[in-house]
């Protein structure tokens, strides 16, 4: 799934998936990934916070690990870092969220639904879950 038409997100969804580019940008990445967005989800005030809170998962824990596994991924030399790519595990990522939004029969893919797919990523999220709590 291509993270292309914010008619398909919540706000807040939406507003992880702009905000994970600045991520990615931040760490010199080009190629998007999970953790850029988890990282966007997590720097927000709200639910994706409060669901791993209660869940048992210390969130800002998980956030200094997420910012750790970030920045030991490649990088780039240049400073043109306007146009990044789609990886992988990102669009396995959203696909997952939007068979969340599915089971769930919700009309948009909202922030729980991408706190699921993160539960279930098998590059980063799962492996973070386990050691942040």
């Amino acid at each position: 799934m291509q993270p292309t038409d914010p008619g398909k997100f919540t706000e807040k969804a939406w507003e992880a998936i702009v905000k994970s580019q600045d991520v990615a940008r931040s760490y010199r990445q080009q190629n998007l990934e999970v953790e850029h967005v988890a990282i966007a989800l997590l720097d927000q005030e709200g639910l994706a916070n409060t669901i791993l809170d209660r869940s048992g998962i210390e969130s800002a824990r998980l956030r200094q690990q997420l910012d750790s596994f970030a920045a030991r991924q490649p990088k780039v030399n240049t400073n043109d870092l306007s146009q990044l790519f789609l990886g992988r595990g990102l669009d396995t990522f959203l696909d997952r969220a939007e068979d969340a939004r599915k089971v769930f029969q919700d009309e948009y893919i909202a922030v729980e639904h991408l706190v699921l797919a993160l539960c279930e990523d098998d590059r980063v999220g799962r492996r973070l879950f386990k050691a942040a709590g």
